[in-house]
């Protein structure tokens, strides 16, 4: 998610003792070419190249909501030569969604690091018009939702979101599947659609420049970058706490030996204090960094989700 994180530089003499790799890595993106995912990827690729020592290949596997790529990593050998960029959508929506359907189960992939994460926002287009308040604005979309309105979102993360604010605040809208969520935000700036939501790194570029107002954020706590805008909680609303995270993600059996040393260059990279800089500058919000935590941390997120897909009724699109 954090673009800054991973244009450092790491020391290689430790890591050149170790065996592995001896040859070409492949990171497996479940998305297409110029998605915000395979933008992270490529990202993420030249800092394991420079201290892995070997090239990393990124292998796009997109379709079905990140279902196909996903399937493809938790066949792959367990050998270290396979990396999966995961995420909420992976590893902690489509599960509930799915279910039988999912086509290998969450624990065929081993969560090595988490890279950042973004609470969700809920957004609208800029209307001048429209209350100051963040609590009169949502009081008016209540009173105007009707069968004309819609909600837009690039995911199942962005899907079970619309579905569980209606629900919980009592709303009516048509749920707008987009194939991305900078797809969705371009329409919701543009006034084609009532409503949308997306996470703040992909988001705070249309808010910064007036194209989208925040109504409120879907976490449980305010966002620095946006200090005056309310979480649901404070509005009345509470566990309505939506994360879009990505994770570094291995096939289970990869030796634990690979696994700590992705871990510990992740980790580094978060640690520094311009990545934070950075990552706080763009609405993301720091996750844990060893991987007994990253595993603690997706179990929760897994079981959170199982409740909103379970109170929504949502289905796969």
């Amino acid at each position: 998610m954090c673009a800054a994180l991973w244009a450092l530089h790491w020391p290689l003499a430790a890591m050149a003792q170790e065996a592995w790799p001896t040859r070409a890595i492949t990171v497996v993106v479940p998305t297409a070419p110029g998605s915000g995912a395979d933008a992270l990827a490529r990202i993420v690729a030249p800092t394991l190249q420079r201290g892995l020592g070997q090239p990393v290949v990124i292998d796009n596997r997109p379709g079905a909501n990140s279902l196909i790529g996903a399937q493809a990593a938790a066949r792959a050998t367990a050998d270290g030569y396979t990396l999966f960029l995961g995420s909420a959508t992976t590893h902690a929506v489509n599960p509930s969604l799915y279910g039988s359907r999912l086509g290998y189960a969450p624990g065929d992939l081993d969560i090595v690091a988490t890279i950042g994460a973004g609470p969700v926002l809920w957004l609208v287009p800029s209307n001048a018009s429209a209350p100051a308040s963040s609590r009169a604005a949502i009081d008016a979309v209540r009173a105007t939702a009707n069968a004309n309105a819609n909600c837009a979102y690039g995911n199942s993360v962005g899907q079970v979101a619309c579905a569980l604010v209606a629900k919980r605040l009592g709303l009516t809208w048509l749920g707008v599947p987009y194939r991305s969520t900078p797809q969705a935000l371009n329409d919701a700036a543009a006034g084609l659609v009532t409503a949308v939501f997306a996470d703040a790194a992909v988001a705070m570029p249309y808010v910064t420049a007036g194209k989208l107002r925040v109504l409120a954020v879907a976490y449980g706590e305010r966002l620095s970058v946006l200090p005056g805008v309310p979480t649901l909680d404070e509005l009345g609303h509470a566990d309505i706490h939506l994360l879009a995270w990505s994770g570094l993600f291995v096939p289970r059996g990869t030796p634990a030996g690979v696994q700590e040393r992705l871990n510990r260059m992740v980790v580094s990279a978060n640690d520094e204090p311009a990545a934070k800089a950075q990552l706080a500058r763009s609405g993301g919000v720091q996750l844990p960094g060893d991987i007994a935590a990253a595993r603690a941390f997706v179990a929760r997120e897994a079981a959170r989700w199982v409740r909103y897909v379970g109170e929504t009724g949502v289905k796969p699109e």
